[in-house]
């Protein structure tokens, strides 16, 4: 999708002798814009954007960009496109020629718009300056994409257990799974009665996005798979069990070329891999689904096995799924993914792992608690940008830094009871704005602390380094961490600076924003007197998982976190009070629903805000 021609630039004679411009010439050259192909593609609630472009050696172009709906009047700003200049990159052991592989090298500005109104025609301009020469501006009409629905207008069948026969009405259901796949027609809704399947391959497709070819369970109770394989597109399944049997390693599988399929209301049971993509699987809806994966069994594999495999997958919408006990909880899509809404606990890796992942992947609104190692993993960024929105992480570490490029962490509460933030000099290549970044106890005490990792030579100098440079937008941050003895406990900000071991402490904000140039409006936190509820956050990940509260950390009212923050547009649009406020939560909004939205939510109830209608998207 992305190994396209560059455009390139060429320079032209100016009327004036060469040995006095040929300098000036060439340093235009390198630093004035051309701007090269555009393209846009859509989730059903965002839209991404990348235009490649040559040139602008020194970063110092700009791309705003607007949008509205096709006929309002109103034209709403959108953040800038995040300008992305990244080398062809590799992730592998200490030995390069174990690289691996990836696209590129980028040259482009890159981004997304969010919170989109789904099946809704957009209006996109976009104005692209470079005081070097080269700006323009261009104009994109865009559709999101719709939500899925239940095909209304086809013949509803029925089916039982067995091995042929019937007609597939309600007195004479179909005998099987297959008997009814034979006869079923895109468009067709089969009620899918309690019983046992064993294993299936749903290999018959649907049309259209208005016409699946779906399976519902016909709730008469349990309709149990001891294994699923996606083979056709435009399938819908929903309500189904899919439950481990002894050896099997997958509960829902998706084979190449299957795309546009609905899996919502599912519930998957003890499997390594509970859903499992092929590569060239795209544009699946993976939304209300219970998860619960195989780590309690003790034959398995604590740090194997996935919840949702995206496995290098364009255009999924991953949301509102319970998912715990597994190794990560998403991972690995490629483009334009969308991931929200999740209740993710209790697992033996990483909440979310955009692994490999290129341009505009978004994970807003999600609830992680419990990841063994990160919140968030970055092994690495292949692409950029990604966007990491409203989260709230209570993990070991925020962050599982190894590759980074042009990445936006906004609005998200992280607590960490180990540390909150090893190889922090990689949040330098990020806007980092309005967060709160929470010590909870145990281990280093440091926020953010920036360390030299020899056995990942990709990560040092001069991919990532140690100070601020043109990518870094970090301010705006509350940091809270605690008292205590030793150099990691009475300095909140650590930076390595050399192989000798030598390091510098900041022991306040003050001095670290001197020192870098960042953090001029960040404020120091009390976790104690910022949230309502903050409870069961000590925790020996080896020995008391399950033990922290799932809860919402919610703002008490007039803290130090309300109205701290700056305004950003398409992010925190409509925030209560003089400025937005810190962590995932505006206080008096309502809260997010973590997990399916058909069950009620895990956590309690927050006192001072308010819940979200029923059923609302």
């Amino acid at each position: 999708m992305r190994k396209k021609k560059r455009s390139g630039w060429q320079v032209y004679p100016l009327s004036v002798p060469l040995a006095l411009c040929i300098t000036t010439v060439a340093g235009f050259a390198q630093n004035a814009t051309t701007p090269g192909a555009l393209q846009s593609y859509s989730t059903i609630y965002s839209i991404g954007i990348e235009w490649n472009l040559a040139g602008d050696k020194n970063h110092n172009a700009k791309c705003s960009a607007r949008y509205r709906e096709a006929g309002a009047a109103e034209w709403k700003h959108a953040m800038p496109l995040f300008r992305v200049d990244m080398p062809r990159v590799w992730y592998g052991d200490d030995d390069p020629a174990k690289a691996y592989p990836s696209e590129g090298p980028f040259n482009m500005f890159a981004g997304s718009i969010m919170f989109l109104n789904p099946g809704a025609s957009y209006e996109v301009k976009l104005d692209l300056q470079d005081p070097d020469g080269g700006s323009r501006a261009e104009s994109l009409a865009i559709q999101t994409q719709p939500l899925p629905s239940l095909p209304t207008g086809g013949t509803a069948y029925h089916v039982v257990p067995g091995a042929g026969g019937g007609d597939g009405s309600s007195v004479n259901p179909f005998k099987g799974l297959a008997a009814a796949q034979t006869k079923a027609n895109p468009g067709d809704l089969i009620l899918v009665h309690k019983g046992d399947y064993g294993s299936f391959a749903f290999n018959k497709s649907g049309k259209a996005a208005g016409n699946y070819l779906a399976w519902k369970g016909a709730g008469d109770g349990d309709a149990v798979f001891s294994n699923i394989v996606v083979a056709g597109s435009y399938v819908w399944l929903e309500g189904l069990m899919v439950k481990c049997l002894p050896g099997a390693k997958q509960g829902i599988g998706g084979q190449r070329g299957a795309d546009n399929v609905v899996l919502t209301r599912n519930t998957i049971l003890g499997f390594n891999y509970s859903i499992n993509l092929s590569d060239g699987c795209n544009n699946w809806y993976i939304a209300d689904n219970v998860i619960v994966g195989d780590m309690d069994n003790p034959n398995v594999s604590k740090i194997g096995g996935e919840g949702i495999e995206l496995n290098k997958g364009r255009g999924h919408t991953v949301a509102h799924n319970s998912i715990s006990h597994t190794a990560d909880g998403v991972s690995s899509g490629h483009t334009n993914i969308d991931i929200f809404g999740n209740d993710i606990f209790d697992v033996t890796d990483d909440g979310v792992e955009p692994d490999f992942g290129y341009a505009n992947i978004r994970v807003w609104d999600n609830r992680i608690t419990c990841s063994y190692n990160a919140g968030f993993s970055f092994q690495g960024m292949f692409g950029a940008p990604w966007y990491f929105i409203r989260n709230q992480v209570v993990t070991t570490e925020i962050c599982k830094f190894r590759i980074t490029d042009r990445f936006m962490m906004a609005h998200n509460t992280f607590v960490s009871w180990v540390w909150v933030q090893p190889y922090a000099q990689m949040l330098f290549t990020g806007t980092i704005k309005n967060n709160l970044w929470i010590w909870a106890g145990g281990g280093w005490g440091a926020i953010w602390h920036a360390e030299l990792n020899e056995s990942l030579p990709g990560q040092s100098p001069p991919l990532v380094g140690y100070t601020a440079d043109w990518r870094t937008d970090v301010d705006y941050n509350g940091f809270d961490w605690g008292t205590g003895a030793g150099e990691r406990l009475n300095n909140p900000f650590v930076w390595d600076t050399g192989k000798d071991g030598a390091r510098t402490a900041y022991p306040d904000i003050q001095s670290f924003s001197k020192a870098f140039g960042v953090e001029q409006h960040g404020i120091r936190v009390e976790r104690d007197k910022i949230f309502e509820s903050f409870t069961g956050v000590s925790y020996n990940k080896d020995k008391n998982r399950g033990k922290v509260a799932v809860q919402y950390m919610t703002l008490k009212p007039g803290c130090s976190a309300i109205d701290a923050g700056v305004a950003m547009p398409n992010i925190n649009d409509g925030y209560r009070g003089k400025a937005p406020d810190l962590g995932a939560y505006e206080f008096g909004k309502p809260v997010p629903h973590f997990g399916p939205r058909h069950l009620p939510v895990q956590g309690g109830e927050p006192r001072s805000s308010v819940k979200p209608a029923a059923g609302t998207k």
